[in-house]
């Protein structure tokens, strides 16, 4: 989770005991700013605790793209669902979603065994790797 230092400093000392208002005085805020940095925080840190394994796993980038192409949050929860959609129709109707997207996907549902090695979803993605032959140098 991403925050400004100022708010993490706040976040760490109210968490080792200091008190909101003395925090609004030092940091020249309100004690109610105080409180929604502190909830804000806190939020974020249970999102992130709760969060399915693939989408821990996951950049933001690649995240937003398969919400988008899926039209549902809750894609990380099914894997299954990601995996019924070929490799190359992700590419091809993905937005955003290119061979490193493809190498991020993959090597998470390898690495959290929603795919083994030598399952035909993965066959996609080694022909889409491989260069084009017209991209191939001549020698």
């Amino acid at each position: 989770m991403k925050m400004s230092e100022r708010d993490a400093e706040i976040c760490t000392l109210i968490e080792d005991g200091r008190r909101r208002v003395e925090l609004a005085c030092k940091f020249d805020v309100s004690k109610s700013r105080i409180g929604q940095i502190y909830n804000k925080y806190l939020t974020a840190k249970h999102e992130e605790e709760t969060a399915p394994p693939l989408k821990k796993m996951l950049p933001p980038r690649l995240q937003n793209a398969l919400v988008y192409f899926f039209s549902d949050e809750h894609i990380f929860e099914h894997p299954e669902k990601i995996k019924e959609v070929p490799l190359r129709e992700l590419v091809r109707r993905g937005p955003m979603i290119g061979k490193i997207s493809i190498r991020e996907l993959t090597t998470a549902m390898l690495a959290l065994g929603y795919v083994k090695k030598r399952d035909p979803w993965l066959k996609d993605w080694e022909d889409i790797s491989k260069p084009s032959p017209a991209v191939q140098k001549k020698g």
